[in-house]
């Protein structure tokens, strides 16, 4: 019986796991772009700078310094913090260390004192030496043509010396476990509920 046992909770577990971390991942809902466009406080161009500690938000949005190129819509003076959710870090840091940029739609929140994107990843366009890269194709048009109207100013050069993405990968690591830390008293708790029902169930077994 113990044979069969732990190998049944071991996959329970993982399945748990799965499951949980993915329907967190997945559950965006869709937006169009005209009204992504609408919602928006503020847009800018430009790229997340992953060096620093990230400020917390809310339960969903953490805040990492963005480096604005051009500004299409705010008063925005230089650098801003803007909102990102822990499981969009990834694609993120991997679009960006392929020399990708983001346009972004921002709104205000009142669970942050910091701008978060219009619907989470729905707000993140990548664009990449000015093209939009997106699946959708009638996005994909919107977006470009946003991006080709004028700008209402260019962001003032950045004279600091520190790297954007240079750091980033060293710090991967202790980054995303921070953030994922919210998270993981989810999941722990999950997991910690399922060992108890797997165990009474075992002892039940046992006793027959």
């Amino acid at each position: 019986m113990k044979k069969i046992m732990f190998p049944l909770l071991l996959t329970t577990i993982c399945l748990c796991l799965w499951s949980y971390t993915t329907v967190l991942a997945t559950s965006w809902v869709d937006v169009e772009p005209e009204e992504v466009e609408k919602r928006a406080d503020v847009i800018v161009t430009g790229v997340y700078d992953f060096t620093g500690e990230p400020k917390p938000g809310d339960f969903i949005f953490s805040g990492y310094t963005f480096k604005v190129n051009q500004v299409f819509r705010g008063e925005i003076e230089g650098d801003i913090v803007a909102g990102i959710d822990p499981f969009d870090t990834g694609w993120v840091k991997d679009h960006q260390e392929r020399g990708g940029e983001f346009l972004l739609f921002l709104e205000e929140s009142e669970h942050t004192d910091f701008l978060i994107p219009v619907g989470g990843p729905n707000g993140m366009i990548r664009t990449k030496k000015g093209i939009v890269e997106h699946s959708i194709e009638y996005k994909k048009d919107y977006y470009e043509k946003f991006l080709k109207q004028p700008s209402e100013k260019e962001a003032p050069a950045n004279t600091t010396d520190t790297p954007v993405e240079d750091n980033a990968k060293s710090k991967d690591s202790m980054e995303d476990t921070k953030d994922m830390n919210f998270s993981m008293f989810g999941i722990g708790g999950a997991v910690f509920a399922i060992g108890i029902m797997v165990y009474a169930f075992v002892k039940r077994m046992k006793s027959i």
